[in-house]
């Protein structure tokens, strides 16, 4: 699938993993840039919801078709549908606890 971001900021994250993780720590870091890799080897946006480890699931209430899938404990990627069924966007990275 195609990746798009939401900003500048959180594609240099995806591209550089030192910029990960002084944005988000090392842990979040790693586990941003792995789970968008994983996102995007799927063929399409409705595969996405067989990632059961990363449990990718529907914001509630249902926010505009955004989803999170689980970072860590608390951490949560966001991302949303676009009009093209072989592209999602990354919007977020949100500490759903904190």
């Amino acid at each position: 699938m195609e990746v798009r971001f939401r900003n500048q900021r959180l594609k240099r994250c995806f591209e550089n993993s030192s910029v990960a993780e002084r944005t988000f720590g090392p842990v979040i870091g790693r586990s941003y840039i792995r789970a968008i890799n994983e996102l995007s080897d799927i063929d399409s946006f409705e595969m996405m919801k067989v990632l059961k480890p990363r449990r990718f699931h529907l914001l509630q209430p249902k926010r505009h078709q955004r989803y999170a899938i689980d970072l860590t404990a608390n951490h949560r990627l966001i991302v949303e549908a676009t009009d093209e069924p072989d592209e999602f966007r990354v919007l977020d990275v949100e500490d759903y606890h904190g």
